[in-house]
């Protein structure tokens, strides 16, 4: 009579243990999956903090780069007027107008022979000084387009320095049709571009983002 009842308290006992275990176990899974998801949700907002600071140093680079081209930009126009007064040529106004008329006569002739040569080297020239004034514009286009040619570059480059078709075709030698539809091209492929250079080119070449 006593064995079955020892038995029977032994399977009991073992029973309660089994279900401990069970329990304990199943809890224990509970908690480190717990601490997964804490580790995961840390590293997700380490990283999106990360990336935070990132656009955030480039927001104000951006920002910085655009306030101090003003600065160059409102500097250079008043340094250009400037250069008139000197005291020979306040005294006899007369030169003065006749140096300033002779100035812009003989600049705008350098400008419009410069623009309208077909060697290569003057539209090198261009690209150069339109990507340093640009932040290098030009550099990022080149790399996240490699497929572009040089001659792509030189179109681009007049696209970004504000020229409209008639100009364009003018200093290219492109027809009207062409030049239009080459600007068409460029500018829908670099708007499509969804990279880390996209809000630049938005900047650049989405007309409404301009207006």
């Amino acid at each position: 009579m006593d064995l079955p009842y020892y038995l029977l308290l032994i399977i009991i006992i073992s029973a309660i243990l089994f279900f401990l275990y069970q329990y304990s176990s199943s809890k224990r899974k509970e908690y480190e999956l717990a601490i997964r998801h804490k580790h995961m949700l840390e590293s997700t907002i380490d990283s999106l903090s990360k990336d935070h600071n990132n656009l955030q140093s480039r927001y104000d680079s951006d920002a910085f780069f655009a306030y101090r081209k003003f600065i160059l930009l409102f500097r250079k126009q008043y340094k250009y007027v400037a250069h008139y007064f000197d005291p020979s040529y306040v005294k006899n106004p007369e030169q003065f107008y006749q140096m300033i008329a002779s100035d812009v006569k003989r600049e705008t002739k350098r400008v419009i022979g410069y623009l309208q040569s077909n060697e290569s080297s003057s539209h090198l020239t261009f690209i150069d000084i339109i990507n340093e004034e640009c932040n290098g514009l030009i550099d990022k286009i080149r790399n996240d387009f490699p497929c572009y040619s040089q001659q792509d570059i030189v179109f681009i480059a007049y696209l970004i320095a504000g020229f409209d078709c008639s100009a364009i075709s003018t200093c290219l030698g492109y027809s009207p049709e062409v030049t239009r539809t080459r600007k068409c091209r460029y500018k829908r492929r670099l708007l499509e571009y969804d990279g880390p250079n996209a809000r630049l080119y938005k900047m650049w070449f989405d007309d409404d983002s301009q207006s």
